[in-house]
């Protein structure tokens, strides 16, 4: 039988009393409860071991944390330097970062001040600079009552990179963009003299223009 509060108070307070085996038992497990809660156990999402990144890229660092206690943060490190942290659910972290090798890990420390840590490789390589071609319009005049056909189209040299943008101006005015690597379309202005670029950008914001075409 668990002691009431009273009883434990006169146990501990009054001369000559005795604690009972049970008593005892009751008082240790109560000490020692919140030492037998395991600490909390991380797993990253993002990135997986071994993935690569461009230089420039955005890296989402995320991670999976299993406590029986309330988590109070997760910290994130890029090769022991603290970049960020996280206090709530998901636990996720965008970053970027620098060429070559990095050691991404995870902290995350529970209500009592337990911790749980995780860690994973990965590779940030250089990022070459799209390739991007201007195919209309061409050097020359046009009729004002014609629509001027617009066709451009953008590369990436990178493994794993892509183009997530490319765009078509008229001086300083955009006058077409896509989110894919090609773009074919028409456009109707105003008369006058105009200088065509297309511009492409990719993952790590790494951007090209072609030359202007008059």
């Amino acid at each position: 039988q668990i002691p009431s509060a009273n009883s434990l108070a006169k146990i501990f307070l009054a001369p000559g009393s005795h604690i009972t085996n049970d008593t005892a038992a009751f008082i240790t497990q109560s000490n020692t409860s919140s030492q037998n809660i395991p600490p909390p156990a991380v797993a990253f999402i993002s990135p997986t071991s071994g993935q690569t990144f461009l230089a420039g890229q955005n890296i989402t660092l995320s991670v999976a944390v299993s406590s029986l206690e309330y988590i109070s943060q997760v910290v994130f490190f890029d090769n022991g330097t603290t970049v960020g942290a996280a206090a709530v659910a998901p636990y996720n972290l965008t970053i970027t970062t620098t060429e070559g090798s990095h050691i991404f890990s995870a902290i995350a420390t529970s209500e009592s001040g337990q911790t749980g840590t995780n860690q994973v490789a990965a590779t940030v390589n250089p990022n070459v600079p799209p390739l991007v071609y201007l195919y209309h319009p061409t050097a020359g005049s046009y009729p004002y009552t014609d629509s001027l056909t617009l066709q451009a189209v953008a590369s990436d040299p990178n493994a794993g990179g892509g183009i997530t943008k490319l765009s078509i101006f008229a001086g300083s005015n955009q006058v077409a963009t896509t989110a894919s690597s090609t773009y074919s379309g028409t456009w109707s202005g105003s008369p006058g003299t105009y200088s065509f670029v297309a511009q492409a950008w990719d993952v790590g914001n790494a951007t090209t223009a072609t030359a202007p075409v008059s």
